[in-house]
């Protein structure tokens, strides 16, 4: 009994300690564009970031590689809400990403600023 309750009790702990920490790296008349600073990762030559676009109504999160050296970025994994309740989710193979490039100055190439020089 007491190491199931132990084992509850590091659960709760290591999943607190895992909890999500958005930061705001770009603001548009539409959306607030965030990442999540505890989840940005490397994946190959690729940085890794969970990006968070909110215009209030709807949110858009998404697992996105940011090639920085190139200044591009593509959506891995896609998960729409829509008034906070889930609409819909997408995933692209690694083969089939669409790497766009990120323009100075737009919120993407906000986003890709933040990802590429955090550390």
């Amino acid at each position: 009994m007491r190491r199931s309750i132990l084992c509850g009790v590091l659960l709760v702990i290591s999943t607190a300690t895992q909890a999500a920490n958005w930061k705001e790296v770009a603001r548009s008349k539409d959306a607030v564009t965030t990442i999540d600073m505890t989840r940005l990762g490397q994946i190959g030559r690729y940085r890794s970031a969970w990006v968070k676009s909110d215009s209030g109504k709807h949110m858009l999160v998404a697992l996105t590689y940011f090639n920085c050296a190139a200044r591009t970025s593509a959506s891995k994994k896609v998960i729409v809400y829509s008034n906070g309740q889930y609409l819909s989710s997408s995933s692209t193979a690694d083969a089939e990403l669409h790497f766009t490039d990120d323009l100075p100055g737009s919120v993407g190439g906000e986003t890709a600023d933040a990802v590429c020089s955090a550390r």
